[in-house]
């Protein structure tokens, strides 16, 4: 009985944090995409690229994290930024690997 209410326990909190989570990224996202104009800054869209495809891959939506990271290397790229390039590869490719890409994530690795 005490297992199983832990168990029960320990899955809503799972599910509340997944549901509190997703819409956290939903909520950022609408921000960000509300202020294009104000982020001159390739560097600074880049990073907040990245972290929101942090926060699509803990919420399980490896699409939207995908796009996110896409979107993040495009702007290291134009800003010559390397080592950013180089963290939004291995993303992807981890990405490609859980989705089963695995011609995609040679090519990102």
């Amino acid at each position: 009985m005490i297992l199983f209410f832990t168990c029960s326990s320990k899955s809503y909190f799972f599910h509340t944090f997944l549901t509190f989570l997703q819409k956290s990224v939903k909520k950022c996202k609408k921000v960000f995409l509300s202020f294009p104009d104000v982020a001159n800054n390739i560097d600074g869209q880049a990073r907040d690229y990245s972290g929101l495809g942090k926060s699509y891959i803990l919420s399980n939506d490896l699409n939207e994290a995908e796009a996110s990271f896409q979107n993040a290397l495009e702007l290291n790229t134009l800003a010559n930024n390397t080592n950013g390039q180089g963290s939004n590869l291995v993303r992807l490719g981890a990405i490609y690997l859980k989705s089963n890409k695995l011609y995609e994530a040679e090519a990102s690795f």
